[in-house]
């Protein structure tokens, strides 16, 4: 039988796997996309923006993350924020690198499904591969299905 302190050190041992996870998942920016997008999925936008917030204090600038928060802005109703988050993402798009599927999911967001579809083609063209975070989209527009097999998914 376990001992009572036998139950704290296998306790302290999992306190301590979780921060390690968590060192990890801060240090690997696609762990980071993903978690915020689990959250913003499931409408946990505190908690979206809160992850978001850690990731700009470890990756300044970073524009998929400022995507995320255009995102987080659509979904809560402030749509000139994300408004505003997507015409600053495509000024830096001219300077660096955006993910071109990154603008289609604020597009989607924002109710622009053509341009939406637009950037969608672009990015499959250019080879992105963040259309794996890539979640919003009308999935009643028809388009949507020809799109995801053309990708094979």
């Amino acid at each position: 039988p376990k001992t009572k302190e036998g139950v704290m050190c296998q306790r302290i041992r999992y306190l301590r796997e979780i921060q390690q996870a968590r060192q990890i998942i801060r240090s690997y920016l696609p762990l980071i996309y993903l978690l915020i997008n689990i959250y913003i999925n499931e409408e946990m936008f505190k908690e979206a923006m809160e992850e978001i917030k850690k990731g700009f204090q470890d990756f300044p600038g970073n524009p998929f993350l400022l995507c995320l928060t255009g995102r987080v802005s659509a979904f809560t109703g402030d749509k000139d924020n994300a408004q505003n988050i997507l015409n600053e993402l495509l000024e830096k798009a001219k300077e660096e690198y955006v993910s071109q599927f990154a603008l289609a999911s604020l597009y989607a967001d924002l109710g622009k499904i053509d341009e939406a579809y637009e950037y969608l083609d672009i990015g499959y063209q250019d080879r992105d591969l963040f259309y794996m975070f890539f979640t919003t989209i009308y999935r009643s527009d028809p388009r949507f299905n020809i799109f995801f097999n053309k990708i094979g998914l």
